[in-house]
């Protein structure tokens, strides 16, 4: 069974839970993972920066953050979204609050299954992985 728990809703963000449960099952069942614990946690901007110096020893604003929480028994994870880098990226990039969304969730997932984006090369790859996703699942909107 995959559960998925959502946290750090401060009533701004109105999350299709449903929607974000079947996109990262869709990814982790793609990945032959029936069993997980996932904690999807949107968090502020300065929640996300903290982690990110605490534990990548870099001090910048971040999208998504993923950790890997497990013992190799059953896929336990947490992934940090800020949704203020999310509006900010949707602008950037011309698509929608939705969609970027979509594209940091599922990128937080691939990280919690190992794919890494430190150079490139790996980014290149990683990215059509996402794409992929995002053409293949019919993504219902992530927020009501």
């Amino acid at each position: 069974m995959i559960t998925v728990t959502i946290a750090g809703r401060d009533g701004t963000l109105n999350v299709n839970s449903s929607a974000v449960e079947k996109l990262i099952q869709t990814i982790l069942e793609d990945s032959n993972i029936s069993n997980a614990e996932i904690n999807l946690v949107f968090g502020t901007d300065k929640m996300l920066r903290e982690l990110k110096l605490e534990y990548f020893d870099e001090d910048v604003f971040t999208d998504v953050i993923a950790f890997r929480l497990d013992d190799g028994k059953q896929l336990e994870g947490e992934i940090y979204i800020s949704p203020q880098r999310a509006a900010e990226n949707a602008k950037t990039y011309g698509v929608s609050f939705s969609n970027e969304l979509d594209r940091l969730l599922i990128h937080g997932t691939l990280h919690l299954l190992g794919w890494k984006d430190d150079t490139a090369e790996q980014k290149k790859v990683m990215s059509r992985e996402k794409n992929r996703f995002l053409t293949e699942i019919n993504v219902t909107t992530l927020i009501n």
